[in-house]
This record gives C-alpha cells, structure tokens and sequence, in this order.
C-alpha cells in the first residue's frame, strides 16, 4: 500500500493502465491513479477480490 499512498501524495496526475490482467493489490494501484487518467484496454481483466469481514455473531441460548 505504499505505492498507493505515494500515488495519492505526489503533485502531478498519475497515470495508470491496464494491458493485460490488473488483479489483487494491483487493481487498487490501478485505481489509485488520476480517474480521468485511468486507462483499461479493451480485453484488460480487473480482479478484485469479494469484501470480507471478521465479525460473527455469538450464538447464546
């Protein structure tokens, strides 16, 4: 997450596109470029991944 934070501190647009398969930490560094700056072409794959969670409910008689 680093070269995200990076991303968002620095002054000039980023730039950022997809040729082949943006999948896992590298579809966020993806999305942390510039929105009007983020380019997939046309047969480029983004894969993220389904949001979990840690919370369970206890079950009590």
């Amino acid at each position: 997450m680093a070269i995200f934070d990076t991303m968002q501190t620095v002054t000039p647009d980023i730039y950022t596109i997809c040729l082949g398969i943006a999948a896992s930490t590298a579809s966020f560094i993806l999305l942390g470029g510039e929105p009007t700056k983020r380019i997939a072409f046309p047969h480029a794959r983004i894969m993220l991944h389904q949001p979990a969670s840690a919370y369970y409910r206890a079950r009590t008689p």
